[in-house]
């Protein structure tokens, strides 16, 4: 179905090399238990459209690495199973993400945000208007 991707047969994906990966359309982008979605570099996006979702299986993880950034407005990070949990998004590095008006739920980290080398970088992450709902741990801040 062209509004849905599945990925069943990759355990783990990376994006590096300056490439974006782009969920138009109200797309549902359906991830196997135990896949990592890596995205590593400072021109690598995830750029979501609204109303599309990620449905996460048990363990699963959505990391940006080194300046990768994230788009996402009117979004929802989910489960695969209604009663599972997924790992959550990991945020290493600097970068300028934006997450907006979206659902992160049942997720067990939720968002982690990390690293950094100062206090004056000219990046941010801005998380504003998002709901939290089934969520263990919310936002961790673990500046180097």
């Amino acid at each position: 179905r062209r509004d849905m991707v599945h990925c069943a047969d990759w355990q783990d994906f990376l994006v590096s090399d300056s490439a974006q990966l782009i969920l138009e359309d109200s797309v549902t982008w359906k991830l196997e238990p135990g896949s990592t979605v890596t995205l590593v570099g400072p021109e690598c996006l995830l750029k979501i459209s609204p109303y599309s979702e990620v449905k996460f299986g048990y363990n699963s993880k959505l990391v940006l690495k080194n300046g990768a950034r994230i788009s996402a407005n009117n979004f929802k990070f989910t489960s695969l199973d209604s009663n599972g949990t997924w790992d959550g998004i990991y945020i290493e590095d600097n970068a300028n993400d934006t997450i907006l008006n979206c659902t992160i739920e049942n997720a067990y980290n939720g968002i982690n945000i990390s690293g950094g080398n100062s206090f004056f970088d000219p990046y941010s992450t801005q998380i504003t208007g998002c709901t939290f709902p089934a969520v263990v741990g919310v936002l961790t801040n673990d500046k180097n």
